[in-house]
Parts: structure tokens; C-alpha cells; sequence
């Protein structure tokens, strides 16, 4: 992972650490309500799946088979779906110019399709460089950090939007490395605290409550994570290129 090692003001061209994880607060905390709303309906699939699938996501682990392998698959396609609306209110939040839910599942939906393949071709060049030695897989998903919040607000095209994710990311990647690890410690801290609760995130027993605790649960993390990429998408775009977050949005006008 090539990378800078400027001191971190905005006009060296590196993010803020500290400044990505404040604006992603910001943003999903001012539009929580919003951003849930989206993450639960374009969701709701998956619980129903888990239903009839008799506990597919949501099975215990010696349990898992073809119908918890296919529940992932509808759970990867059904998250990214999501992510697509999100970024778009996160980016209009961002501009001054909060969107509502109908604008963000209008504007998500019409990229949706887009940032589901780009989402499956992330995940594959990533599982495929997490079979060699787990380091490839990693620097991918680094290099990838903003290829969803590209195709959503620049529409490149699904190997552009990748691209456009490496070309951002160049001279940030140490810093981005860093934003996931915590975000991973983070999610994984309150997963673990939330089964100290009684809450079965981690290790499902396939009951109906388990099915509505990981639905509540892939909602919440769905909008954070959403949240938390177009942040960085958008402080890397102002740190490289000197955008305002006006003009970052200004395509959607």
C-alpha cells in the first residue's frame, strides 16, 4: 500500500482521521431517522428470507448450509441497494442540503444497479486476495474505500467507479487502513457488548428473535457504514482535488 506521509492538513491532500469519523457522526446522527428508515425497508427482504429459510443468516453455526449461504447473497445485494440511498442523503447533508427519504430512495435506486455490481466485483477481487495471504485482500478493500459513494455521485461506470476509488485513495491508504480497523474494532466492541446483553449478534441460535435481532442489527451497521465510506469519499475529494461539498453535489442538480 503506497501512501504519503504528509503531516495531514487538508492541503497536503490528507484526511483528517479524527475529521471523517466527526463528519460521519454528524451526518448519521442528523439523519438517523432517515437513514434507518432506508437501511430497514430495502432490508426487510432478508428477515423474511431467514424466516422461511428456517434461520438462514440467523442459523446457529453448525447448522449453516445452502440456505445461510444464499441469505448472504440476498444480504450483500440488499445492503449495497441501501448504501447507494444513504450516500446520497449523507452527500446532500454534507452540501448544507439535507435530502428526505423520498428523494434518497429515488436518487439511490437510480444507481442501484451500478453499485451492486460494483459491490459484487469488490467482494470478489477481495475474497480472491484474501486466499493469498490475506494481505492482497486487504490492500483491495483499501484501494475500493470509495468506489460505492463514486458511483453513486460520479456514475463512471462500474470499472471506472473502482478506478476512480484508486486514484482518490493514492496517498491516503495508510489512513484509510486505519479508518477501517477502527471502524471493525468498533462494530465488533458493541456486537460483543450487545451479546454480553443476552442479544445474539454474534453467535445466532436460528430462533425468531435472532432473525429480528440480526435484521435491526444489518440495518444500523448498513446506515453507518454507508454513512462512513461517503464521508471518506467526500473528505478525500476535498483534500485532493479542493471541491467543496457544494460541487461534490452539484452533479445532482
Amino acid at each position: 500500500m503506497s501512501d504519503s506521509t504528509s503531516g495531514g492538513a487538508v492541503s497536503s491532500g490528507a484526511i483528517s482521521i479524527g475529521g471523517v469519523f466527526s463528519r460521519t457522526f454528524a451526518s448519521l446522527f442528523s439523519n438517523f431517522v432517515t437513514f434507518l428508515i432506508i437501511s430497514f425497508l430495502i432490508l426487510l427482504p432478508l428477515p423474511i428470507f431467514n424466516l422461511l429459510a428456517g434461520g438462514g443468516m440467523a442459523s446457529p453455526p453448525q447448522a449453516i448450509g445452502v440456505g445461510y449461504l444464499i441469505a448472504v447473497l440476498i444480504n450483500m445485494v440488499l445492503t449495497y441497494a441501501a448504501m447507494g440511498a444513504v450516500v446520497y442523503g449523507t452527500v446532500a447533508y454534507l452540501r448544507g442540503n439535507p435530502a428526505g427519504l423520498g428523494e434518497c430512495l429515488s436518487r439511490g435506486f437510480a444507481a442501484v444497479v451500478p453499485v451492486i455490481l460494483v459491490a459484487i466485483l469488490i467482494t470478489i477481487m477481495g475474497a480472491i486476495g484474501m486466499m493469498l495471504l490475506i494481505i492482497p485482500g486487504i490492500i483491495v478493500f483499501v484501494i475500493t474505500a470509495a468506489a460505492v459513494p463514486a458511483a453513486v455521485v460520479e456514475r463512471p461506470g462500474i470499472w471506472g467507479s473502482i478506478k476512480r476509488s484508486a486514484e482518490l485513495t493514492k496517498g491516503n491508504r495508510w489512513r484509510i487502513f486505519a479508518l477501517l480497523v477502527i471502524f471493525y474494532i468498533v462494530m465488533m466492541g458493541i456486537a460483543w457488548v450487545l451479546g454480553l446483553a443476552g442479544l445474539p449478534v454474534l453467535v445466532p441460535d436460528g430462533s425468531i428473535f435472532a432473525i429480528i435481532v440480526l435484521y435491526v442489527w444489518s440495518g444500523v451497521t448498513t446506515a453507518f457504514f454507508a454513512v462512513f465510506g461517503a464521508v471518506i469519499y467526500h473528505d478525500l475529494r476535498v483534500a485532493k482535488e479542493g471541491v467543496s461539498s457544494e460541487q461534490i453535489a452539484a452533479v445532482f442538480d
